[in-house]
């Protein structure tokens, strides 16, 4: 088995369920989940490590970024699909103008990811987790 990169043990999501991170294919709102994820990822100290690591994969969420947010970033893509310029989303998308900037230095840090369970057998329900995941 393939011994995982030093910088995943410094990775706000270790320990905590994996299907925030990576929906079931059967979920009813994939979008939760990762509204879930993109918080943690948002405060995460080494989003892009796990970018650069993910940026051509096609299931997860990965530095903050769904597939579709990775999409415009991957070499093979032809077509250019950014995130509205002055969001978090864009400036993990490389854009560094002083709108995203702002977007990225102003990101709320005070979330709670202890509310986040270690198994995904007890999520419960999300909606209840993202409002008091985003209390602290």
């Amino acid at each position: 088995m393939k011994t995982p990169p030093d910088w995943m043990s410094e990775s706000a999501c270790k320990n905590r369920a994996g299907d925030i991170w990576f929906p079931p294919f059967d979920a009813p709102n994939p979008e939760l989940y990762y509204a879930i994820a993109k918080n943690v990822c948002n405060v995460c100290p080494v989003w892009k490590e796990c970018k650069e690591i993910g940026i051509n994969e096609t299931y997860g969420m990965w530095g903050g970024l769904t597939p579709q947010e990775r999409t415009p970033l991957q070499k093979v893509n032809k077509v250019t699909n950014f995130a509205a310029h002055g969001t978090v989303t864009r400036y993990r998308q490389g854009c560094n103008c002083s709108e995203c900037v702002d977007a990225h230095n102003n990101i709320n840090k005070n979330i709670d990811i202890s509310v986040i369970p270690k198994s995904s057998k007890d999520l419960g329900d999300l909606k209840i987790m993202l409002q008091r995941l985003l209390r602290a």
